[in-house]
């Protein structure tokens, strides 16, 4: 399956690669009032009758909503933080492991648990930051994994402020797993932020025509100035998650 297949598949992946507003009214509409809000878990008081009408009436529209599920995730719930407590770590965590020097800067999108970002702690990479919207989750992750924790530069945010409030080319390698990139709605231009901070790799595990906002992810990179590196897609096959490691050029 191609991005832009004649089907409604197709015109739902060119509409979120394609079809968002400009930055300026994503800030101007989402303010540090809605993040705080839902990362409270106080989401739902904050959606007006104006904005969600605006929502429905303007795809663009700029929208966080998604996220309020996570935020709110608690221990033995449907997103509990002990469901992503792994004996191994995901492809993109092996995959830094095994390519990136360890003298890189590491940024980990939806750190959840602490799984991952301990992986690559005990492979010796010592300046790492991390982020993800779930307090219950950095709870366990601090309990469970205290020298990690220590470690790294942790913070409880959406990628949406987090990204804007990082500088240019601040980190080398940024990376992540799954669904918390394709939950973010396409108000947002969530790959052109990523590709902002990121100075040499991009390692992401995604599922670019079925889960979350389907997106051309790959067509995005890069126009961004990132192509890819390695790529597990035709070994895995359709239907699935592959992992993509991107590089600037």
């Amino acid at each position: 399956m191609t991005a832009y297949s004649n089907s409604a598949a197709g015109w739902s992946t060119w509409r979120n690669s394609h079809l968002q507003g400009p930055l300026w009214l994503f800030k101007a509409v989402i303010t540090d009032t809605d993040y705080d809000a839902l990362l409270s878990g106080n989401n739902k008081s904050r959606r007006s009758v104006a904005r969600k009408l605006a929502q429905r009436a303007l795809w663009f529209w700029p929208r966080i909503d998604d996220a309020a599920g996570w935020a709110e995730a608690e221990m033995g719930g449907h997103w509990s933080p002990d469901l992503y407590l792994r004996e191994n770590p995901t492809r993109p965590a092996q995959r830094v492991i095994d390519v990136i020097p360890r003298s890189e800067t590491l940024m980990e999108l939806a750190c959840n648990s602490g799984c991952d970002l301990n992986f690559v702690h005990q492979a010796g990479f010592t300046q790492v930051k991390g982020v993800d919207v779930s307090g219950q989750a950095l709870v366990t992750f601090q309990e469970v994994f205290p020298e990690a924790w220590a470690s790294a530069e942790i913070s409880h945010d959406l990628f949406q402020r987090y990204l804007l409030n990082q500088p240019a080319k601040s980190v080398d390698t940024i990376y992540s797993n799954g669904c918390a990139i394709e939950l973010v709605h396409p108000s947002f231009p969530i790959v052109r932020e990523i590709c902002r901070v990121a100075r040499h790799n991009v390692i992401l595990d995604l599922d670019p025509y079925i889960a979350g906002y389907t997106r051309d992810y790959v067509g995005q990179f890069r126009k961004r100035g990132f192509t890819i590196a390695y790529s597990t897609e035709a070994a895995d096959g359709p239907g699935v998650s592959h992992l993509y490691h991107f590089v600037a050029r």
